[in-house]
């Protein structure tokens, strides 16, 4: 589980040790319960409920707390349900706020170490867990109460119920989807009573077989074959079949009873220890590892994994000897306990009320957007550089035909200095010069006859792009219009289906904004240049009919259909009248992906998307340009700036404007008037 939310590519099933996990929890817990209630003819549910408020809710509590501490000094301010998900967390129904939500853009891109995702994002299967324990004994008691007066062993109801339980999942996947399949309660079930059989089996007979013993290393091999080959975002996991897998739990745990050489290694103190603090690991990794990644930390090399490994352990040993240990074991009077858990739910509650209100991932600033844009008009004057007398507006800011001095301007500035006010934004600039592979800063021309009308379209990278040359545009007036058409993870690539996640909505919302909306709103809007821009969406692992396999942009068969769709929509924007298609060659991303996705980050397909585009803006001549922003953020030194773009993928508002001012605006301007492409 730790390496697979580490982000290794050869883990990407590691979602396994949670059913692993599951199944362990039920067998512990059915055989608690069977020994209690041959003991004492009954099941005391007062100590049942306290042992595991115990064992459970203080650690529970104080990781709740530490986030929410860790907010207020900074962390996680772009998860903007952290509020909801406390509670979430705190109530022990995280699965359920996460079931009943709604897939946010952050989670189909993997942005969660980025600061988009949630840090109780792992609750999920502790609220599973909970429900669980609330349920169960009450459940079990009364089939052992049924089995006893039909003089039946309760293996047999337990058997009943697991298997009506393990062949409806996939049918309850079928009913309610993909994410109902992995989140519900009722679709886990199964896993978890697979323990509980094993339970009951072993109770109802005692002396295992020593022969069984021999299939626990072969069940130890398969469960790590498996982790390391099933699909994160698809397969057997979304589709009700993990009882399949938790078959093979079972029978480890069944093999575990008798001596083997694999009960012996799992014995082992270092092992055992690891098993003890195992809870505290589990709960303190995740916003250990999310905020390492939104720091810069790269958790797939060894020193990430290890600093990473290094703090979880730590805080997961003080959770275990200062929290967990004492309150579990110790003779605390019922008062003093009461007294201590209504403390903890009140500092929980508190900081809760009290979080502060996050940055949103995506944010559309309409009325600056709205400031900007193209005016509709029946007829457009020829654009062509203006002499004086053509001029009849004066510019807000003095155009100069001398270069800024090229700058590492966000870098070092960072973001206290990165303005909306490209002249004040200069000023903060250091002076310290650097040599780059091309002009990391362009001069404005003499204004043109008119306003330059560009339109942008593209992803949410391009919003923002959008919107900071909107807020550039408004001390420019007399250099551009500028109007925007997104939608987000919107792709230029329009069939196939992408295989790393459940993006048929957003492939559906592409069709309709390039074969419906666009035509529409460049005839209404007759720009000078139509701005492309899509990051993700277009380089993801994607399956056309007729494919053996998901294909990579490494795949000729994918480069091909990516050109062909590259080529077709700057046909049809030149044939609609659009004087020049601008593509942008997206900088890349610096940011975690998603387990299952973590090729995302391979260079290649970067490398072919940019070569793409290169060569259908080239095969389109004077009619098309390609603006580099990935040369750019490398030359200007934003790349590896966590305040020019605080996901690692989205620049800000702020952050956009200062591109606009120190090279976009000005570059977008003398395309527009015809210079050759600055790539």
């Amino acid at each position: 589980m730790l390496l697979f939310h580490a982000g290794f590519a050869w883990m990407s099933g590691g979602y396994v040790g949670v059913s692993v996990f599951f199944t362990l929890s039920g067998f512990l817990i059915t055989r608690l319960l069977l020994t209690e209630f041959e003991a004492d003819g009954h099941t005391s549910f007062g100590r049942f409920y306290a042992r595991r408020a115990r064992r459970l809710l203080p650690a529970s509590v104080v990781c709740v707390v530490l986030v929410l501490v860790a907010r207020h000094l900074g962390e996680f301010d772009r998860v903007e349900t952290l509020r909801g998900d406390a509670v979430g967390a705190i109530t022990q129904v995280f699965n359920w706020v996460r079931l009943n939500g709604h897939t946010s853009y952050a989670d189909l891109l993997g942005l969660g170490g980025a600061g988009g995702g949630s840090p109780f994002e792992h609750y999920w299967s502790l609220a599973i867990e909970e429900q669980f324990y609330l349920v169960w004994p009450l459940l079990l008691t009364g089939l052992m109460i049924v089995a006893r007066r039909r003089r039946w062993h309760v293996l047999r109801l337990v058997a009943v119920l697991t298997a009506v339980l393990a062949v409806s999942a996939p049918l309850f996947a079928q009913a309610f989807g993909a994410d109902a399949a992995y989140w519900a309660t009722p679709a886990r079930l199964p896993e978890i009573l697979l323990g509980a059989l094993v339970a009951a089996g072993v109770d109802a007979h005692p002396r295992v077989a020593p022969v069984i013993g021999k299939l626990a290393l072969p069940c130890v091999i398969l469960i790590a074959l498996v982790a390391g080959v099933l699909p994160t975002g698809t397969g057997p996991a979304y589709e009700g079949y993990l009882p399949v897998l938790a078959v093979v739990s079972a029978v480890l745990i069944l093999a575990l009873q008798v001596p083997s050489r694999t009960r012996r290694a799992l014995s082992l103190r270092p092992v055992v220890a690891v098993g003890k603090a195992s809870y505290g690991i589990y709960l303190f990794h995740w916003p250990v590892f999310v905020i390492l990644r939104s720091h810069g930390w790269v958790l797939t090399e060894w020193s990430g994994l290890l600093l990473a490994l290094t703090i979880t352990g730590a805080i997961a040993t003080l959770s275990y000897v200062f929290i967990e240990r004492p309150i579990r074991y110790g003779t605390w009077k019922r008062e003093r306990l009461i007294g201590l858990a209504a403390l903890g739910a009140l500092v929980a509650a508190a900081t809760i009320v009290v979080v502060p209100a996050a940055v949103p991932l995506i944010h559309v600033d309409a009325a600056l957007l709205d400031r900007a844009s193209i005016q509709p008009s029946g007829s457009v004057a020829p654009l062509r550089p203006a002499s004086t007398e053509t001029t009849t507006e004066t510019p807000t800011e003095t155009p100069t035909e001398t270069p800024i001095s090229s700058t590492v301007p966000p870098a070092v500035v960072g973001v206290g200095n990165i303005s909306a006010d490209p002249a004040r934004a200069a000023e903060t600039a250091p002076s310290t010069t650097t040599q780059a592979p091309f002009e990391t800063e362009v001069a404005l021309p003499d204004p043109p006859s008119r306003p330059v009308r560009i339109l942008v379209v593209g992803d949410s990278t391009a919003l923002y792009v959008g919107q900071g040359l909107a807020a550039w545009i408004g001390t420019h007036v007399a250099y551009a219009q500028g109007s925007l058409l997104w939608s987000p993870a919107e792709g230029f690539i329009l069939d196939g289906t992408i295989t790393t996640t459940d993006s048929s909505a957003f492939i559906e919302k592409s069709r309709e904004v390039i074969n419906d909306e666009l035509p529409k709103t460049v005839a209404a809007l007759q720009p000078d240049l139509v701005v492309l821009m899509s990051t993700v969406n277009d380089v993801m692992d994607r399956q056309w009919d007729g494919d053996p396999r998901p294909l990579t942009p490494a795949d000729d068969a994918f480069r091909q259909r990516m050109s062909a769709a590259y080529s077709t929509l700057t046909d049809d924007l030149i044939a609609e009248g659009v004087p020049r298609v601008v593509w942008v060659v997206p900088p890349r991303p610096r940011m975690l992906w998603a387990p299952g996705q973590q090729g995302m980050g391979d260079p290649q397909r970067w490398s072919v998307h940019h070569d793409v585009i290169r060569a259908v803006a080239a095969a389109a001549g004077d009619r098309a340009a390609v603006v580099d922003l990935d040369r750019w953020f490398d030359a200007s030194g934003a790349s590896a700036d966590k305040a020019f773009r605080p996901d690692g993928l989205h620049m800000t508002v702020d952050s956009a404007t200062w591109l606009a001012g120190h090279y976009l605006g000005a570059t977008l301007v003398r395309l527009a008037l015809g210079a050759p492409s600055p790539s």
